[in-house]
């Protein structure tokens, strides 16, 4: 899933644009701890343009509202 996601941003992507991506999958579990700390920095507030959330939907959404830009988007998988 996420190699489709990066291939339709890349062309829109500024040049100093920058794709940070999680994976949750059991082989990269740390990464979700990483995730956890992430949300705690508070340098990272407001600095995201956009959020895709293929994951646990509730229990993000509070996390991220605070890391998206304003006016920012959070996308979510299988929500329509």
């Amino acid at each position: 899933m996420l190699h489709r996601l990066f291939t339709s941003l890349l062309p829109s992507l500024p040049g100093d644009g920058k794709i940070l991506a999680l994976d949750i999958n059991c082989e990269n579990y740390e990464i979700f701890a990483l995730l956890r700390k992430l949300v705690l920095l508070v340098k990272f507030y407001g600095s995201f343009d956009f959020i895709f959330v293929d994951a646990d939907k509730d229990n993000y959404h509070k996390r991220l509202i605070d890391l998206v830009k304003i006016p920012g988007i959070i996308g979510y998988d299988n929500t329509l």
